[in-house]
């Protein structure tokens, strides 16, 4: 068996203070095929995870939220590390038929 797994191969994340968070998401099925949507959330990451959950078609919970400081200053740099896991019963969780 292969694991086909989905890439991200675009993000782009707009807020601010009067803005709605709005985040545009591209990824690389494991058919080869690209696909790109962009959703509203309640914030920036919330906006992401709604657009990776329409792109999937698979509702996610969002487990953990980690971010860390690698550098200091204006142009600091950070790693950030997501847990997800499936989500039962979402508005994805149903059957299509073709």
């Amino acid at each position: 068996l292969s694991n086909l797994l989905w890439e991200v191969t675009g993000l782009q994340v707009a807020t601010g203070l009067s803005g709605i968070p709005t985040a545009t998401v591209k990824m690389l099925g494991p058919d080869g095929l690209e696909r790109y949507v962009a959703c509203t959330g309640t914030g920036p990451v919330d906006a992401v995870y709604k657009a990776i959950d329409q792109i999937m078609g698979v509702s996610v919970r969002l487990e953990a939220y980690q971010l860390n400081s690698v550098t200091e200053g204006i142009e600091a740099m950070a790693t950030t590390r997501v847990v997800i896991a499936p989500l039962e019963g979402g508005p994805n969780d149903s059957i299509s038929i073709h």
